[in-house]
């Protein structure tokens, strides 16, 4: 307890809650403030990453279905 507490009378825990109060709303204020361009952000790289991964997995099918050149 700290000796502020004392004069307020307040128990030690109700200042532990009154962090993670403000640390729970600092946070939805993140999340609203950067939600919109994070999310899009977000979404466009994973976009970038899945459409990479088919053109290596097409060409992969193409090379087998044309067969070893050199085989």
């Amino acid at each position: 307890m700290g000796i502020f507490d004392r004069f307020r009378h307040r128990a030690p825990h109700a200042a532990e809650e009154a962090a993670a109060q403000r640390a729970a709303l600092a946070h939805d204020e993140a999340a609203d403030a950067f939600s919109v361009e994070a999310e899009k952000a977000r979404e466009a790289r994973e976009s970038a990453a899945i459409s990479e991964q088919e053109a290596e997995e097409r060409a992969r099918a193409d090379m087998t279905a044309e067969g070893d050149p050199w085989g």
